[in-house]
C-alpha cells in the first residue's frame, strides 16, 4: 500500500484492506523499528503517529468514545489527528496551552481531474485553521460530530462520474474522491475562535501533491488516501515544531526511514519482481530529494535515513538480480 498504487474501484472491502495495510505498516515501524538515537528530535511526531494508528487500526473508523478519550490525553505542546474518512479530510489539533488549541483541516485526496493533470499541484496543509478554546474539543458533542462525519459520506459531497463522460476517455474511473467542504466550511467555523493566518512562516506547509496515476489494463491506479493523509500529517507536524527548513528535512528523513523498513520487511507482499523494482525506484527518488534538502539544512537523522534506505535498496535489488540470474540460466524445456 505504501509503494505500489492500487487499482481504483468502488469496493468498500478493497479500500478497507488497503487502509489497514498502510496503517499496520506504520504501526509496525513505530513499534519495532523506530530509531530513537537518530530521531529523538521527532518524539512529538512519533506520539502523534502512534495515536493516529491506534484510532485507525485495521483501517477502521473511530467511534465517538475513542476520539474523545484519545484527544483527552493530549498534553500541552502535543499534537493529535484524525482522518475523517468519509469526508476525504484530515483534522489536526495542537494543544497550545492548558486552555487553547490550534485546529486545522485539509483535503486528503485530490479530485481525479487534478490528480491526472500534467501541472504540479500545490496545496496548503492545512487548508483552513482556527485557534479555539480547548474546552470546546473536550465536549463529547465534538467527538460525536467527528465520528458521524467519518462514517457517513453526505450526499452532496459524494460524486459518481457518469458513464457517458468516460466513453471518449482511455481511463474508466468509477469513483470521485468526496469533497471535504463539510469539514472545511462547516465544522471548523462552527468551533468558533479566531481564524489562523496560514501565510505566517511555520503555521502551514506549502506541499506539492503527488498522487501517482498510471494506467494498467485501462484502469487508473492511485496512492492509498490514508498514506497521503499520513505523509501530509508528518510534514505539518515537523514544520510546526522545527521550522520550515529543518522540518522539511526531518519530514523527508522520517518517511524515508519508514519506506526503507517497509521495503526490507515487504517480502512476498510485493508480489513480483516488478513491484519490488518499483518500490526501490520510489525509495531511490526519495533519497535524491532528501539529498537536496540536506545540503540546505544538514541533519544527522537525514544522513542515517539515507544510509539505511540505500542499504535496503541494495539488498532488495540484489535478490531480484539473483532471481533473474537463476531463471536466465535455467534450461528451457523444448
Amino acid at each position: 500500500g505504501i509503494f505500489v498504487p492500487r487499482q481504483v474501484k468502488y469496493d468498500s472491502d478493497f479500500f478497507l484492506r488497503q487502509d489497514a495495510d498502510v496503517v499496520a505498516s506504520v504501526a509496525l515501524f513505530l513499534r519495532e523499528a523506530w530509531p530513537e538515537s537518530e530521531f529523538y528530535v521527532a518524539e512529538r511526531t512519533r506520539r502523534l503517529l502512534e495515536s493516529f494508528c491506534e484510532l485507525h487500526v485495521g483501517g477502521s473508523v473511530p467511534t465517538d468514545t475513542e476520539i474523545h478519550d484519545s484527544l483527552g490525553q493530549l498534553p500541552v505542546g502535543g499534537s493529535w489527528a484524525v482522518w475523517i474518512k468519509a469526508q476525504n479530510a484530515m483534522l489536526f489539533v495542537e494543544r497550545l496551552s492548558s486552555d487553547s488549541a490550534f485546529v486545522g483541516a485539509w483535503r486528503v485526496q485530490q479530485s481525479t481531474e487534478d490528480a491526472m493533470h500534467e501541472f504540479l499541484l500545490m496545496e496548503s496543509i492545512p487548508n483552513v485553521a482556527r485557534t479555539i478554546p480547548w474546552a470546546r474539543l473536550q465536549d463529547i458533542g465534538f467527538a460525536q460530530r467527528v465520528a458521524d462525519l467519518s462514517a457517513i459520506p453526505l450526499r452532496e459531497t459524494f460524486v459518481l462520474i457518469e458513464k457517458g463522460a468516460q466513453e471518449s476517455s482511455e481511463v474508466h474511473e468509477t469513483r470521485q474522491p468526496n469533497s471535504p467542504c463539510v469539514v472545511l466550511d462547516w465544522l471548523l467555523p462552527a468551533l468558533g475562535g479566531a481564524r489562523s493566518d496560514l501565510s505566517l512562516e511555520g503555521e502551514a506547509v506549502a506541499k506539492q501533491v503527488v498522487d501517482d496515476v498510471r494506467l494498467f489494463n485501462n484502469a487508473p491506479w492511485r496512492r492509498p488516501p490514508v498514506w497521503l493523509a499520513i505523509e501530509a500529517l508528518v510534514s505539518l507536524d515537523c514544520v510546526r515544531v522545527h521550522g520550515v527548513n529543518q522540518g522539511a528535512v526531518l519530514h523527508k528523513a522520517l518517511l524515508l526511514r519508514l519506506m526503507g523498513e517497509a521495503l526490507l520487511r515487504g517480502g512476498r507482499a510485493f508480489g513480483d519482481a516488478s513491484a519490488r523494482v518499483e518500490a526501490c525506484r520510489k525509495v531511490a527518488g526519495c533519497v535524491q530529494e532528501l539529498d537536496h534538502l540536506d545540503h540546505e539544512a544538514p541533519c544527522a537523522a537525514a544522513a542515517a535515513a539515507k544510509e539505511h534506505a540505500c542499504a535496503a535498496v541494495d539488498h532488495v535489488m540484489a535478490s531480484v538480480e539473483s532471481r533473474w540470474h537463476e531463471r536466465s540460466t535455467c534450461e528451457i524445456p523444448s
